[in-house]
């Protein structure tokens, strides 16, 4: 007697059908089935004497587990007669129910319109790699010429907090099994509770048959079996086989059956968590940047790495790598990055990065987007080092530039000097042979540069002003474009130093 029929499926949506949907959805299914049954008893035994809380919660739990259940084709049909019987206002809240099942069963059928799609985090492609390699060797092994193949999409997802992840889709195709003329084209399982499902291989289609039960239709036993098999010849007749009798069907030992329907995942889940602060996580640019400049008194205070280690103290990216990620940070020392936004886009847009160097090449690249990778944290903050440069460079330049020349000497070489004020420009301390000296550049009252080098240390600063009581001119030079008259034996008034 044969079993499989060309019945067209009736279901208002085949993918959730009891014979047409996996294992997995009516599994599911029947879960949501027993959370609603579960939350309706709990509501109905806190309505009158439970704790008002308590019952306003369980309600809440009632109604999503209404919508859930209404999501699938039962709980649908269900919802949909009930709307029928109810009168206004009770229609109008069911029919919201309806509207919200709907798209949440829109959503889940978007997510599983196609087999063999993975979603998760993109750190956890390698690993999703090498176990579709090793199923191909295993593939190789069996003298089967096939092989999965897949492609890879990658993604950013951004959580109900405005976190963003790093994600990959991976979409994997399965090898076809053709065996004496006969594909391979579903596998026929059956339930705890004994009902019977079809899992229709990746790539093939019943077309509207259905196996009423489990029976081979090459020996005529109808047991419960660990599989059978719906087959296909070039003519499209279906054969249903048991796997015990696939060989005596066939005429050859099939090989590689478990390609079938290989799940890369299951030899264990690929890690769908993704943690914030993690591999995956996503940073915008502009805010790490508008945190570092918040940390470091708007760039003036900005510390590098080699300074930290040095210095012992933390470098700018560890103190914003504080300001995302530790939780245990007090509030005290928490700041706020919104107020340095408009600088932080000033920085990134108009700080030049020039070279071909690596650091150059890559700090380009991670300037042109506001999506940045938890490891290129510490190279997208430094922007504000290059920035710091620039801003130094162009400041020395214009100060040059508007720099009075030093024109002219204070006498000829061996001539003595006495009384002059001049204010210190420049100091230098250096050690020799015969301790400590210290190298003065001063400015006479006239703009006339002078420079002397003393024997001993002395504790000036730049802009001080002293008395040089006498001095002998040793010489004359001329250093970016400034004239010096260079002096030796001077003796210097420091009572009547003043700043």
């Amino acid at each position: 007697m044969s079993v499989t029929t060309a019945i067209k499926c009736q279901s208002k949506n085949p993918a959730y059908c009891r014979y047409h949907g996996d294992s997995k959805k009516i599994a599911f299914e029947k879960r949501l089935e027993k959370q609603l049954k579960d939350a309706t008893e709990k509501f109905e035994a806190l309505r009158y004497t439970g704790d008002a809380d308590e019952t306003l919660e369980a309600m809440e739990f009632l109604e999503e587990a209404k919508i859930e259940y209404a999501a699938t084709v039962h709980g649908e049909e269900l919802l949909r007669e009930e709307i029928a019987n109810a009168v206004w206002p009770e229609v109008d809240v069911l029919k919201h129910r309806l509207d919200t099942a709907l798209k949440i069963r829109a959503e889940q059928e978007d997510e599983d319109s196609e087999e063999g799609v993975y979603t998760f985090p993109a750190s956890k492609l390698e690993e999703a790699q090498k176990r579709i390699d090793k199923a191909n060797r295993k593939l190789e092994r069996a003298g089967v010429e096939e092989r999965f193949t897949y492609t890879t999409e990658e993604f950013i997802e951004e959580d109900e907090d405005g976190n963003k992840f790093s994600m990959i889709q991976l979409q994997m195709s399965h090898p076809s099994l053709n065996v004496a003329g006969w594909d391979f084209v579903a596998a026929v399982d059956r339930t705890p509770d004994g009902e019977i499902l079809t899992r229709v291989l990746p790539g093939q289609e019943l077309n509207g048959v259905r196996p009423e039960a489990q029976v081979c239709e090459h020996c005529g036993s109808d047991r419960r079996r660990k599989a059978t098999y719906l087959l296909r010849n070039g003519e499209g007749d279906f054969k249903q086989v048991g796997s015990n009798c696939l060989e005596s069907f066939l005429g050859v030992t099939p090989k590689a059956l478990w390609a079938l329907n290989y799940d890369i995942e299951e030899v264990g889940k690929i890690s769908s968590d993704r943690s914030y602060g993690g591999a995956d996580t996503i940073l915008s640019l502009h805010k790490t940047v508008a945190y570092a400049l918040a940390v470091s008194n708007g760039g003036n205070d900005f510390t590098t790495r080699g300074s930290a280690q040095e210095y012992g103290v933390p470098s700018t990216a560890d103190d914003v790598r504080n300001q995302f990620f530790n939780s245990k940070l007090l509030d005290r020392d928490r700041v706020d990055p919104e107020p340095y936004y408009e600088q932080a886009k000033q920085i990134i847009e108009g700080t030049p990065i020039e070279g071909d160097s690596d650091y150059a090449t890559n700090m380009r690249t991670i300037l042109k987007s506001d999506n940045l990778g938890v490891k290129q944290l510490g190279m997208a903050v430094s922007v504000i080092a290059a920035h710091n440069r620039e801003k130094w460079k162009a400041e020395k330049e214009l100060a040059k530039a508007n720099e009075v020349k030093s024109i002219g000497f204070l006498g000829a070489t061996d001539e003595k000097i006495k009384d002059i004020q001049a204010t210190i420009k420049r100091i230098d301390h250096y050690d020799s042979d015969f301790g400590t000296k210290t190298r003065l550049i001063m400015t006479a009252p006239d703009g006339k540069e002078i420079v002397w080098t003393a024997s001993k240390f002395f504790q000036f600063d730049k802009g001080d002003q002293i008395k040089i009581k006498s001095a002998k001119i040793k010489g004359h030079g001329n250093f970016n474009g400034n004239d010096q008259t260079i002096l030796t034996g001077a003796r210097v008034d420091e009572t009547e130093l003043t700043s």
